[in-house]
């Protein structure tokens, strides 16, 4: 009988702990969810055009200039269906990084 509630308790400690750890766990979807994603530019940002991110071509507008068809981009900002995007960190120039 002990040891049924042992086991009953260990269990709902265990369920309880992983509810919190999910509570505490930034967004992952909508909005939130964008920043820090990095996209493909469709149409050359000079400074707007569009990207491709997770199976979706999204309106943007380039922060650091003009980035050519083709380039990676980070998305830095989501306002409304609009991304605001800057090269990603491998695609530039100048940094000596280069793909293998």
């Amino acid at each position: 009988m002990v040891s049924v509630a042992v086991a009953t308790g260990l269990f709902f400690a265990f369920a309880v702990a992983k509810v919190m750890q999910a509570q505490r766990r930034p967004a992952v979807t909508g909005a939130e969810g964008l920043a820090g994603e990095e996209a493909q530019v469709r149409r050359r940002l000079n400074p707007t055009g569009s990207v491709f991110l997770k199976g979706e071509l999204w309106d943007a507008t380039a922060i650091d200039g003009p980035i050519e068809s083709g380039e990676s981009v980070e998305v830095v900002e989501v306002e409304g269906f609009h991304l605001r995007v800057r090269r990603a960190a491998e695609s530039q120039p100048g940094l000596g990084l280069s793909r293998i």
